[in-house]
């Protein structure tokens, strides 16, 4: 078998780029969870979550969640819907207990497609509530069909 290799070089992906996933609910796998400092200078949980398949099987998205006061209603909302709903109980917990718990749980959010600043097509996760079966990873519930510009490329090999 003879493959174009010069050919597939120029049409691949360029480092960074990736064909947005399809808008639509997917359930996640939280991979990793920590703490950083946005370029607002406000410290956030970002979280990196692995799409469960089977469509955009492994594709990872992230979410960063504010952990200033007035925002932590949401990251209490994200803790319940990840299944460690028990550390909104306490008082004194630390951003590094919450990571912990978070690693290895399996959540369900909406995924869409927003234009980032320079316009390309980027994708956002959020609305974000427990699996509906967690055992079982989803199929993306209500996938809505790309954008004309977003359409994935046909595959080489089937």
């Amino acid at each position: 078998m003879q493959l174009n290799l010069k050919s597939a070089k120029n049409a691949a992906p360029k480092d960074g780029e990736f064909t947005p996933i399809a808008p639509g609910r997917y359930d996640f796998v939280i991979e990793d969870a920590k703490q950083k400092t946005a370029q607002s200078g406000n410290e956030v949980l970002e979280v990196t979550l692995k799409v469960t398949g089977p469509q955009f099987i492994n594709r990872k998205m992230w979410h960063s969640l504010s952990l200033l006061e007035t925002a932590q209603g949401y990251l209490v909302k994200f803790l319940e819907a990840a299944g460690v709903g028990a550390l909104t109980e306490q008082d004194n917990v630390s951003v590094d207990e919450i990571a912990a718990a978070l690693v290895g749980r399996t959540i369900n959010g909406y995924i869409d497609i927003k234009n980032s600043s320079t316009g390309v097509p980027r994708n956002k996760v959020d609305n974000f509530k427990a699996p509906d079966n967690p055992a079982t990873p989803n199929i993306p519930m209500t996938a809505a069909p790309l954008p004309a510009a977003a359409k994935p490329k046909p595959k080489l090999f089937t």
